[in-house]
């Protein structure tokens, strides 16, 4: 009510009373589905934002490891998607580890808000082979075997040893 509007293309010049638009409210992709499809890959499926008039460009994928809490470095904040598909495929990623995964459109020529976030962790390895295995025979019916576990890369919770 203080402020005095002199009509279109009528201004003071001096930019005390800029104000901005919104033209479309929920420029917001919506992730539906978060998946690991192995232990370095993930797959992300999503919904384009609502929009009536504007053109989405891309989209850009950001994520991090979730264990590193909210502060942790973005690891690639610009994985950004060839055309407005609303899937891709993130490889090079650590195995058995939980990410969260954010995305944004380019709408016109700005981007939107990230979505909300899409937690996914990612497949184990299988287990390195054990080293140094060495049976031998106990009795005419059983045998001892023993050997040393390899570096470990996944939690390995046991071991099963075929007959033969």
């Amino acid at each position: 009510q203080d402020c005095i509007f002199g009509g279109w293309g009528i201004h003071n010049c001096r930019h005390d009373e800029d104000t901005g638009v919104i033209c479309e409210s929920n420029g917001v992709p919506n992730i539906t589905s978060a998946s690991a499809l192995d232990a370095h890959t993930v797959s992300l499926q999503w919904l384009r934002p609502p929009l009536k008039h504007n053109v989405i460009h891309h989209y850009v994928i950001s994520y991090r490891e979730t264990s590193a809490g909210d502060s942790s470095e973005i690891l690639r904040s610009l994985l950004e998607t060839l055309n407005n598909s609303t899937s891709a495929v993130v490889t090079g990623l650590r195995a058995n580890t939980a990410y969260t995964f954010q995305i944004k459109a380019l709408i016109d020529r700005w981007y939107g808000h990230y979505s909300s976030p899409a937690n996914v962790t990612t497949e184990d390895e299988a287990p390195l082979a054990p080293i140094g295995v060495t049976a031998n025979q106990v009795t005419a019916t059983s045998m001892s075997v023993r050997w040393m576990p390899a570096q470990p890369n996944a939690l390995i919770t046991k071991y099963e040893v075929p007959q033969p």
